[in-house]
């Protein structure tokens, strides 16, 4: 029989508070989600359906981004390496979803999205 992929584990997320948001914990739960909708990427009919966790992610991605004006410096620095961590293991997922058959034509923009917005965010 195949052998399952292995499991990838996600860096656990820096305690980072801005007023009442744990912008940490957000970001890991985004990255998290974000794992998850890579890992069932399989054709064009799984795209499909997580296109809107997709979605999700990026807009939740987007907010964090947005609060990070608020922060001060040394929240701004752990945000940025806990972002950078999760790059090097999003990254290669991302890719290889983005080159599976029926996959790419669909999640690509939103991808590309995602990806972008965590590479803003692994910038202090």
């Amino acid at each position: 029989g195949r052998s399952a992929p292995p499991v990838v584990t996600m860096p656990k997320p820096p305690a980072i508070t801005v007023g009442t948001q744990d912008i940490g914990a957000r970001l890991g739960t985004a990255a998290e989600g974000l794992r998850t909708a890579l890992a069932g990427l399989k054709d064009e009919a799984s795209a499909k359906s997580a296109l809107p966790r997709l979605q999700e992610t990026a807009k939740s991605l987007d907010d964090l981004d947005g609060l990070r004006k608020d922060m001060p410096p040394a929240a701004k620095q752990s945000l940025a390496a806990y972002a950078t961590t999760l790059l090097v293991t999003l990254r290669p997922m991302i890719e290889n979803a983005l080159k599976t058959a029926g996959v790419g034509a669909i999640a690509k923009p939103v991808l590309d999205q995602i990806h972008a917005k965590l590479e803003a965010l692994a910038k202090a």
